[in-house]
């Protein structure tokens, strides 16, 4: 025993330093000779571990503590190897489905108040980890009013944070953030360093998702600060992607880069914890530069690996229309916009992936599927697309509604849309953000042909094309550039094979047209171009769309009349040879 009691003074003493990875030894080292009190000290053993970074193994001693207890049927000590369960959970943000049957199956044992409110706590948490996000909001709000009642801080810390889990909505943002910040003050207030650093982290990723990017800045300054005191290599991890975060938004992208690799470093000590941070910061970087060939072979081989890489679709489908690889984006969009997007998870992931369809169904002409997600991003008007928990944030939702809008044909609603863009972004103060606002209102006007919109046009296009060409986002300065010199933008995704893209068609929109002039049916343009009839179909409908034309015939008239025809076109280019 007294050996025992040696290792928990060293455990302790070790905790105190910071040093999480002795503490967890020390424990470890006193399971194997206790000769009694095994639940009490794989408790504690799992609290170290987690606190290390290894949370697989924290959460299995965890287990058996629960098992041990529940052998000896002591209902108490079960009680405490659920809630120490549920508290590891978080940490990898997987599924709460094993932590919602422990304290469901425990709550009945909470023999007073401040018990019971911990494990509904917990449970809310769990729950909101499991999807089942209205009925965590329900239980949790029930946690925090019954804990302000108590004098009991744990209990208190927990049900302030189980609403942080919750799923954060446009209709719960204002209360959530409310309620973080009063966490952090609370935890602030009792020296509680590692509350605070939990309650910091949610206000900071509220603050971005609220679009208030001068609150955010001084939150991750604290942010910082605690993850430095507090020591853990989670909020170390945090910290790091925040900073990238940050850093995207203002341009800095080899700062942001080698914070991502630090900060990749560092979540290479975590075990149990989700991995892919790093390629969403790199790929994000990847599409600012330009250089998303260089990204290419790793993003086509995740995305393949089934359910594992299923959150990597949308970033294949954006991609490949990036790239000009039109027939295999439109592909990936028959798929992934389908069903009202069945095929897309919805994890911490699901915003981004939004961003990505959005994005690729513009460049593409996909109309089907922006009608799609414009259903499911309208809700969110007024907030910043943020993806994960402060991995990447690409700007305003207005401006992705303002791009499916402007495809849909639904120009007022399109022009509404990017002017709300334009004011979140400029008020956010990251240009990047901005420039890409910039650039696709400036799209917009220009596609518009409006004498009334010429110099708006102009001058929204040139501002984007300054700041791109300052802090290097080679993507948006060459379709700016293009724009402004009247020739065919977005390197090629929307330029036809003459050199010239009237009304904004794509490269494959204009080979659609030349088939639609020559009199094919869906089905002959889509057995000559390998694409499906419906596929054809949807090429047809925003063709008719963006000439505004009523019909197919219209349309042939109306690419024969502009010389646009690649069949006039060479039939002239013929001509002229013979002229000559």
């Amino acid at each position: 025993r007294e050996a025992v009691a040696a290792a928990g003074r060293a455990a302790a003493a070790a905790t105190v330093a910071v040093a999480y990875d002795d503490a967890a030894r020390f424990w470890e080292m006193a399971l194997t000779i206790a000769p009694d009190g095994r639940v009490a000290l794989l408790l504690r053993a799992a609290d170290a571990t987690m606190r290390a970074g290894d949370v697989a193994t924290a959460k299995q001693r965890c287990l058996e503590a629960h098992e041990l207890a529940q052998r000896k049927a002591d209902g108490r000590q079960r009680v405490a190897a659920a809630l120490a369960y549920s508290d590891a959970c978080w940490r990898d943000a997987r599924d709460g489905g094993v932590a919602a049957r422990l304290l469901r199956a425990v709550l009945p044992l909470a023999d007073d108040e401040t018990t019971r409110v911990q494990l509904q706590a917990s449970l809310t948490r769990a729950l909101a980890l499991s999807g089942d996000g209205e009925a965590a909001r329900v239980l949790g709000e029930d946690a925090l009013a019954s804990a302000r009642s108590l004098d009991d801080p744990y209990a208190r810390r927990l049900a302030f944070d189980a609403l942080s889990f919750v799923p954060w909505t446009p209709q719960t943002l204002d209360r959530q953030l409310a309620v973080m910040r009063e966490a952090a003050d609370t935890a602030r207030a009792h020296g509680d360093l590692e509350w605070e650093n939990h309650a910091v982290s949610k206000t900071l990723y509220g603050e971005i998702l609220a679009g208030d990017l001068d609150a955010a800045r001084a939150t991750a300054s604290r942010h910082r600060e605690l993850a430095t005191i507090v020591g853990q290599p989670l909020f170390h991890v945090l910290d790091c992607q925040a900073r990238v975060l940050l850093a995207i938004g203002e341009g800095r992208f080899g700062d942001a880069e080698a914070l991502a690799a630090d900060g990749e470093e560092l979540a290479a000590s975590l075990t149990g914890t989700p991995s892919g941070g790093f390629g969403v910061q790199l790929f994000t970087i990847r599409r600012e530069q330009g250089r998303l060939d260089d990204a290419r072979p790793i993003v086509e081989a995740v995305a393949r690996l089934g359910r594992s890489g299923s959150t990597w679709r949308p970033a294949l489908a954006v991609m490949y229309a990036e790239l000009g690889l039109h027939d295999e984006a439109r592909a990936e969009l028959e798929v992934l916009t389908a069903d009202r997007l069945a095929a897309v998870p919805r994890d911490a992931l699901w915003h981004g992936s939004l961003s990505y369809l959005a994005d690729a169904c513009c460049i593409v002409g996909h109309v089907t599927g922006a009608a799609a997600l414009y259903d499911e991003m309208i809700g969110w008007r007024g907030l910043v697309v943020q993806v994960g928990h402060l991995l990447a944030a690409h700007g305003a939702v207005d401006r992705y509604l303002g791009q499916l809008a402007a495809l849909l044909g639904h120009d007022r609603e399109a022009e509404i849309h990017f002017e709300s863009a334009l004011r979140i972004d400029a008020a956010a103060g990251m240009p990047v953000w901005l420039a890409h606002s910039q650039l696709e209102f400036g799209r917009f006007l220009a596609r518009r042909s409006r004498e009334v919109d010429a110099g708006r046009g102009i001058e929204l296009l040139g501002a984007s094309l300054a700041t791109a060409e300052r802090v290097g986002m080679a993507v948006v300065a060459a379709r700016a550039r293009a724009l402004l010199d009247g020739t065919p933008a977005e390197m090629g995704e929307r330029a036809g094979p003459a050199g010239t893209a009237p009304a904004g068609l794509t490269g494959r929109e204009i080979t659609v047209l030349d088939l639609i002039a020559e009199g094919r049916s869906n089905r002959e343009i889509g057995e000559r171009l390998h694409i499906s009839q419906h596929t054809a179909a949807n090429h047809v409908r925003s063709i008719l769309m963006k000439t505004q034309c009523a019909n197919r015939t219209e349309a042939a008239a109306w690419a024969l009349r502009g010389g646009l025809s690649p069949r006039r076109q060479r039939a002239s280019a013929t001509s002229s040879s013979g002229r000559s």
